[in-house]
């Protein structure tokens, strides 16, 4: 049972890579904008801002080697000085400066899915074989490894000695249960305290949503974001796991009757919750039922710091990672592999 439900787990990730790396033959990250019924889950009214509307773009960057490029299935964060790059395909974790040069990398990982600095500037590593691995940066110590009772997709230090860490349980669901996706981990007693967030049943997926889906969060105070794989809105929590609100993402309220009720082709696919240094929530969206248009498939979701006043951005690339108030998206036009486009959001009525 747990082998189908890891199994279950890789496919859910790997349906969100394929869906992320779409070709496309242009180097500005975001397309011309659609008509909202070219998007069958957003509202009927009203436009979809262009990217030149939404962003300015500030500057390009290039990762030394190419790793980050969208051959490759990665995932970066910014720990306020550097960049680190997850490589489960590769089984590498990579750290590079601002300008995109290579500080180090290091290999020998089973399946690292991201990488995070903690509070006390080591790196935590989540690592779907189970476990979160802590490392000192370039330091001759071996790497300590810890077992963790959870398939591990992300680590945020919470302070305390204590992690948010997003996750499916090792063990499945009972019968008419839905798994928790995150779970507040104890480094000193190396034990979970408390787990929450069920991801709502949805009508269109039926029983199929929550049995292996992706799980995002972001962190402000002690606030908590959170979304599914499946999500239709962005969840609220206080650190303790009380839930605050929930704020609807503008996708429509059923499913086309022709969809599948299948986890490999859900309508849509959120991909991550990010949150700006301004206080805005940005989260990214594929669009399933328009996968033979690429430059249709992704759009952002930009909602105030209370997630009110929502603006949606069509056509967008893979959104790579969050620096503060810089977005950093894949350049997916093929010029050269690890190259991202960093932009700022413009001031948006």
């Amino acid at each position: 049972m747990r082998k189908i439900m890891l199994k279950a787990v890789r496919l859910a990730i790997v349906a969100l890579f394929l869906s992320s790396c779409v070709p496309a033959d242009r180097t500005d990250p975001g397309a011309e904008a659609s008509s909202a019924s070219s998007f069958p889950f957003l509202p009927e009214a009203g436009q979809p801002a262009t990217f030149a509307e939404a962003f300015e773009v500030v500057d390009t960057l290039v990762l030394e080697g190419g790793v980050a490029s969208n051959a490759d299935f990665v995932f970066a964060r910014f720990d306020g000085r550097r960049f680190t790059v997850a490589a489960p395909k590769t089984r590498q974790v990579s750290v590079y400066a601002p300008d995109g040069s290579l500080v180090a990398d290091r290999g020998g990982f089973a399946e690292p899915i991201s990488a995070r600095r903690s509070r006390d500037g080591l790196l935590v590593v989540a690592d779907m074989s189970r476990r979160l691995i802590f490392m000192a940066e370039g330091a001759a110590t071996e790497p300590e490894a810890v077992a963790i009772a959870v398939v591990p997709f992300d680590a945020l230090d919470l302070g305390g000695h204590r992690y948010l860490v997003t996750g499916l349980p090792r063990r499945p669901a009972s019968a008419g249960k839905r798994p928790p996706h995150l779970h507040v981990w104890n480094a000193t007693s190396k034990t979970i305290e408390h787990s929450f967030f069920s991801p709502p049943r949805l009508a269109h997926l039926d029983d199929v949503a929550g049995s292996g889906e992706w799980a995002s969060a972001a962190v402000r105070g002690d606030t908590i974001w959170a979304v599914s794989q499946f999500s239709d809105s962005i969840f609220i929590f206080a650190t303790d796991g009380s839930r605050i609100g929930a704020v609807p993402l503008p996708l429509a309220a059923q499913a086309k009757p022709e969809m599948p009720n299948d986890a490999t082709n859900a309508p849509w696919s959120v991909d991550a919750v990010h949150l700006l240094a301004g206080g805005e929530v940005v989260v990214q969206l594929g669009d399933k039922t328009a996968m033979d248009d690429p430059q249709e498939t992704r759009y952002l979701v930009i909602a105030g710091p209370d997630g009110a006043a929502q603006t949606v951005l069509a056509g967008t690339s893979v959104l790579r990672v969050v620096a503060d108030d810089i977005l950093y998206f894949e350049d997916l036009s093929g010029t050269e592999a690890g190259r991202w486009v960093a932009a700022r959001l413009r001031e948006i009525p």
